[in-house]
């Protein structure tokens, strides 16, 4: 069998900081823009950010990566910091590296994990907890 994956969907309040936020971080460009969808491509696969007010849908996703090496991951962390303090807003979560996993929540609160060499699918947790684990999908 040769599954893949087609298109992955990020549900958000406001698809343009989010795409904004993914930009920054994971250095993308989105290649479709219209009014609440946008569309970009990242390590061969195709996301697209739609417009939703259902906040419960935005709590129920998160993302693992991998990265190979600890200096990559300290430099996505301090992308993310510096990210928050551009935009002036107290409220995020700042990026917490733990035993050589950063875990982040992007605008609408989706969780990130970035791990550095292989995943390990760690068991899920909340990461107000200050846990090394996120929710993986």
């Amino acid at each position: 069998m040769s599954l893949s994956f087609g298109e992955i969907y990020l549900y958000s309040k406001d698809p343009a900081k989010l795409s904004n936020f993914i930009s920054f971080v994971l250095d993308v460009e989105a290649s479709k823009s219209e009014d609440g969808h946008i569309e970009f491509e990242f390590d061969q696969i195709n996301f697209k950010i739609l417009l939703s007010e259902t906040k419960t849908k935005l709590e129920k996703t998160g993302f693992s990566l991998i990265v190979s090496a600890l200096d990559e991951l300290n430099e996505i962390k301090q992308l993310i910091e510096f990210y928050y303090y551009k935009e002036g807003n107290k409220k995020y979560q700042l990026p917490v590296i733990h035993q050589q996993t950063l875990n982040f929540v992007d605008p609408d609160g989706r969780h990130w994990r970035i791990d550095v060499g292989q995943n390990h699918f760690n068991s899920l947790q909340d990461t107000d907890t200050a846990s090394p684990s996120v929710r993986i999908c």
